[in-house]
């Protein structure tokens, strides 16, 4: 085993380190059996840097490595992250705290800020402004933390912004064969006096898959892909550690051969892999930077950088079944786009983006060679008008033609009932709008749509469920129009029987100034929570789903800009307040929260500002909103979640969410 010196820390560390988060699991917990001496043998084989996280491996990583760590914690160095950043300093002391008790350890070799950036840290962090920093140092004086550092997910530029602040000592940071944008960077943080971390040598498993490209690449020179993704890190002047998040054995004995006997590419053979590589990409057309210049002008939300990531796994890396689970896993897929046209312009490398997405359509989507239909309200008013657009997409290779038929349930009624989509080009979308009429009050728009291409007709199902709120708040327990989630017994992992405890009556209403939910929870509020121990954690509480984009784009499927995912929680463990927790929102969140305990669960009232989480100023036409309760057994795990209006995959698409109109 290489060994060096961590920047300025003094410490000499193994070149191969091992990251604790994928440590092999038994249910919710790491497995013992398995982990202890997978950990223990690394060590062993030399291996004296270990890194894990305050949730790894279910919040079990630190846990099991202090365990594997008994009576040989002086053989090595330990580093773990804290990304509470938005916490006070009692909270964030309180995480410290406990990672050192999980650890089993007096003290910490280093300690590292999670995940951070340069807005975080000077929002958060920058010890000049009473920032979390100023804790994190103060622990260092106190001797329970010896070296400082963050883990890094930004531009280069911030990267060196946060060396020039001259306060931290390491950084944990993304670098390989696919991606080497913090390559500059590093070499500029090193000369700081900076120890250098890679996480992801090997691509988060990429480059662990067989490629006989990337044998060719090399030239032969590694004998598997994994060699040549840690040959490729090391060769990198700057970096000190290659840190591997081994799951088995057999990859610990794996890595520990590579680390031992195949040395680091020479800079020649670095340049020839680059050079061989750009050029693959610029035959290919693939020459993409990921600059994502061209993505806020997709009207289909179409993720052109993964997509093109894909393409370059698939054809210029040869990691074939990794760009068919990529493509498998975006959200929008490139089937969606449409041709026009709109990122051409904005792509500095001139990469033709549609026919990209076609190539990648043809390469890894299995609908290729059908018609892609689909119907979307774009407009539904109070006053009981609406406008359907019905869009066909022709994934032949021929030119196609369209007969739609449309017909209402109960009083809803179309304009017009029939109408023709006309010579739809091969791989290009076609749409019409059709328009009729409702009955607000009865919350649901109903039709079916028969589209028919050749002998072949395919319906469309469409049942609008949707809320009209009229102005005015309802800040009381007793009257105004209760909405409800029940669980059934299938929403618990376990318990099922107890599904008929639980439940939730809420209602909504809104003035000027925002909206107000008032929620009633039937539970039995096995595991009350404390702000400083369970913010951020599944345990009992709610989760609030909001939708504040501009009116057109409200139910889309993608997360973008404008919608937020907040978890809620009722407190009472010790007294606690109510309190939330961001998971996700593009603007300032800010809620008044307020929360007390009934004879059947607790209640909650949440006065949320459209300031907070809408696109545009004043009160909006619409939103979207949903609500899901989630509850926890003794231990703090959850084992149930039920859902107003979607379901378990809320967090990856907003069009689980009912539509809310501010009449």
């Amino acid at each position: 085993m290489r060994y060096s010196l961590l920047g300025k820390t003094g410490m000499n560390v193994s070149a191969l380190g091992f990251g604790c988060m994928r440590l092999p699991m038994k249910g919710a917990s790491v497995d013992r059996d398995l982990s202890t001496p997978m950990l223990r043998r690394a060590v062993d084989l030399g291996i004296n840097f270990f890194d894990s996280a305050i949730g790894y491996c279910n919040h079990d990583s630190e846990k099991a490595l202090g365990d594997a760590m008994q009576g040989i914690r002086h053989k090595v160095f330990l580093s773990t992250k804290n990304g509470n950043h938005q916490a006070a300093p009692a909270e964030w002391r309180r995480h410290l705290e406990n990672s050192l008790t999980y650890l089993r350890t007096d003290y910490l070799d280093l300690y590292n800020h999670h995940g951070i950036n340069w807005d975080v840290f000077v929002k958060n962090l920058d010890p000049s402004k009473d920032g979390l920093t100023k804790e994190m140092l103060r622990a260092k004086e106190e001797g329970l933390v010896r070296h400082v550092g963050f883990s890094f997910h930004d531009h280069p530029d911030s990267l060196k912004k946060l060396a020039d602040t001259g306060i931290f000592e390491n950084v944990i940071l993304q670098y390989n064969l696919l991606d080497q944008a913090n390559a500059e960077a590093m070499h500029y943080a090193r000369e700081k006096g900076m120890g250098i971390v890679v996480m992801g040598p090997v691509g988060g498993g990429r480059l662990g898959l067989k490629s006989d490209t990337i044998a060719d690449l090399t030239g032969g020179e590694a004998k598997s892909t994994v060699e040549a993704a840690l040959r490729f890190v090391w060769a990198h002047p700057a970096v000190n550690i290659a840190l591997s998040g081994m799951e088995t054995m057999a990859m610990l004995e794996e890595n520990i051969h590579i680390a031992e006997t195949a040395r680091p590419f020479t800079k020649d053979q670095v340049a020839a892999l680059d050079r061989a590589v750009a050029e693959r990409k610029k035959k290919s057309g693939l020459y993409c930077t990921a600059c994502r210049y061209c993505t806020p002008t997709c009207p289909q939300s179409i993720p052109i950088p993964e997509t093109l990531e894909a393409l370059n796994n698939y054809l210029i890396y040869g990691l074939k079944d990794h760009a068919l689970n990529q493509y498998a896993g975006l959200n929008v897929k490139s089937v969606e786009c449409i041709a026009c046209g709109k990122c051409l312009d904005k792509c500095p490398q001139k990469i033709d983006i549609p026919d990209r997405m076609r190539q990648a359509a043809k390469l890894f989507d299995k609908r290729i060679g059908s018609i892609l239909y689909d119907a979307r309200f774009t407009k539904v008013t109070p006053a009981g008008s609406f406008a359907l657009r019905v869009s066909a997409q022709n994934m032949t290779e021929k030119p196609a033609n369209i007969d739609v038929h449309a017909a209402g349930a109960d009083t809803t009624v179309f304009s017009r009932t029939a109408a023709r989509i006309s010579d739809i080009p091969s791989f290009r979308t076609k749409n019409i709008v059709l328009e009729g009429e409702f009955t607000p009050s009865l919350g649901s728009i109903d039709c079916s749509i028969d589209l028919t291409h050749e002998s072949t007709t395919e319906t469309i199902t469409k049942h609008h469920r949707y809320l009209i709120l009229r102005k005015g708040l309802a800040d009381n327990w007793t009257d105004g129009q209760w909405l409800e989630a029940c669980p059934k017994p299938e929403d618990f992992s376990e318990k099922k029987e107890s599904a008929a405890l639980h439940g939730m009556r809420f209602k909504l209403s809104y003035d000027d100034a925002g909206l107000l939910v008032l929620a009633n929870v039937k539970d039995d509020l096995l595991f009350p929570s404390h702000p400083d121990a369970h913010k951020g954690q599944l345990v009992d509480g709610l989760e609030l789903f909001l939708d504040g984009r501009k009116p057109e784009r409200i139910g889309n499927p993608s997360y973008e800009y404008g919608v937020s995912q907040i978890a809620l929680y009722p407190g009472f463990k010790d007294n606690a307040p109510a309190f939330y927790h961001v998971w996700t929102s593009h603007k300032e969140f800010k809620i008044d929260l307020s929360s007390e305990r009934t004879g059947q669960g607790y209640r909650m009232r949440m006065r949320i500002p459209f300031s907070s989480f809408c696109a545009g100023d004043g009160v909006p036409g619409k939103i979207g909103f949903d609500l899901a309760v989630n509850t926890a057994d003794e231990s703090g795990r959850r084992i149930a979640q039920y859902v107003f209006a979607g379901g378990p995959d809320n967090h990856q698409n907003a069009a689980n969410f009912r539509e809310v109109w501010l009449a």
